[in-house]
């Protein structure tokens, strides 16, 4: 089969996964081929362990890297999911330069194409990236729009209902970087076994209720406590059904002595979730570690330079906003008899309830970052309909996700723009027939 060629290092993982679920092999050349300086040229590690993984779940797949690193050829095997023969469980330690939802969004897609349902144990960092959202994100947000999702392409005529699978994240065990150590558990019960029907989501809905979790490791839950109460200060002023939980797991005399001596798994976070009153959800977090050897003051790792964050979330645009905001509001969030930790704590929930009110009024049925998987199931659908969605302003991560569509599976979405006034617009394409094809026959 002939290759679909590219050139450079962004959008690696959107290639992979195309190339994984359609069976077209890839070939990407001058991956960081122009790096100078301390950088390397050639694949991060972070994307060799996705290669890793990809390679796991699959059975006879290809990979080769010429010796500098920079030529990358991947021809992908068939989904394979867990082995049924195998009584060991799939386990996966991730690299701890990207956080476990860069991996867990692949494997989540993944899942239901699968021969045998997926169930494997992610180990990495949860919290604290400063490029990936948090798994408690994934967990409430990618997980639940991933359902509705499934819902939809499982049911005719697009009206959704239950799904015919379940897909469960458990966190259990956090981990900060650079160093890692969290651990995370993904389980599908089932797999795809029909077609996936077309569907329609255009209406967003307003929204009813905000939910979220905000947690404390190896720090004092007061400052989960404080980041609370500023993201429930936000929200009051516009819906009552606000409330977010408390994570602080307590632990034994053994389980603490051994916490104190993990000086670089400290960290303290939020996540929120928005809830409409037609099912769509939408989320935004805030997170922040902390270092012995500086104090209180957060200091996140990752060799990861900027551009290669707004590359992975597409949300530059969105960032420049919020850092516009917060230098025009510096002096208001501090406290006058406030200590730095509760500047920080507080500023830190505040700044989660801004980007997840800024989602808001972006509209669109799903958030900015998971646009793209509404994109793909649609492009995946049957042909006999067209499928609609009504998004927000598309991000250049989706962007890219639309053209690398086109190349793997021919398809074109038609653009519409809506008299709304936020700044929604409104896509329609005609599927494939993506199908299941490693799924058991008999």
């Amino acid at each position: 089969m002939k290759h679909l060629c590219y050139e450079g290092s962004a959008f690696l993982r959107q290639r992979l996964l195309l190339s994984t679920l359609t069976g077209q092999p890839v070939r990407i050349s001058q991956i960081r081929a122009s790096a100078s300086g301390l950088s390397l040229p050639g694949l991060r590690p972070h994307e060799a362990s996705l290669l890793r993984l990809l390679c796991k779940v699959t059975v006879g797949t290809r990979v080769h890297i010429d010796a500098t690193g920079t030529v990358l050829t991947y021809v992908p095997g068939q989904l394979l999911g867990s082995d049924e023969a195998s009584p060991d469980r799939l386990a996966h330690t991730c690299h701890p330069g990207r956080g476990l939802s860069y991996y867990l969004e692949v494997l989540l897609l993944l899942a239901p194409f699968c021969k045998n349902p997926l169930s494997i144990s992610l180990s990495g960092v949860t919290d604290g990236s400063s490029v990936d959202p948090p798994v408690d994100l994934t967990r409430a947000v990618t997980v639940p729009t991933l359902q509705r999702l499934l819902a939809l392409v499982g049911s005719r005529g697009g009206a959704g209902g239950s799904s015919p699978l379940s897909l469960e994240v458990k966190i259990l065990r956090r981990g900060f970087p650079p160093a890692g150590g969290g651990e995370v558990s993904v389980h599908c019960s089932g797999v795809l076994a029909g077609p996936l029907h077309p569907f329609a989501l255009v209406d967003v809905g307003r929204v009813k209720r905000v939910r979220g979790v905000a947690f404390a490791e190896n720090v004092s839950p007061l400052l989960a406590r404080r980041c609370i109460n500023r993201v429930r200060h936000v929200f009051n002023a516009f819906l009552p059904d606000v409330w977010v939980y408390l994570d602080v797991k307590k632990k034994t005399a053994k389980e603490a002595e051994k916490a104190a001596k993990q000086e670089k798994r400290r960290g303290v976070g939020v996540a929120l979730v928005a809830e409409t009153i037609t099912g769509n959800v939408r989320g935004a977090f805030s997170c922040e570690t902390f270092h012995e050897s500086d104090g209180d003051k957060g200091a996140e790792a990752g060799d990861c330079a900027d551009a290669d964050a707004s590359r992975a979330t597409g949300n530059c645009k969105l960032t420049r906003l919020l850092e516009k905001e917060a230098r025009e509001n510096a002096q208001r969030e501090q406290s006058a008899d406030g200590s730095e930790e509760l500047g920080q704590s507080e500023k830190m929930g505040q700044d989660a309830a801004r980007r997840l009110l800024l989602e808001i009024m972006q509209g669109g049925v799903v958030d900015t970052h998971h646009q793209y998987m509404a994109l793909l199931f649609a492009a995946a659908a049957e042909e006999h309909q067209p499928c609609k969605l009504r998004l927000s302003r598309l991000t250049p991560y989706t962007t890219q996700f639309l053209r690398h569509l086109r190349d793997f599976l021919g398809v074109t979405f038609h653009f519409e723009e809506t008299n709304a006034d936020t700044p929604e617009v409104l896509l329609r394409c005609v599927g494939v027939g993506l199908r299941n094809t490693a799924r058991k026959t008999f």
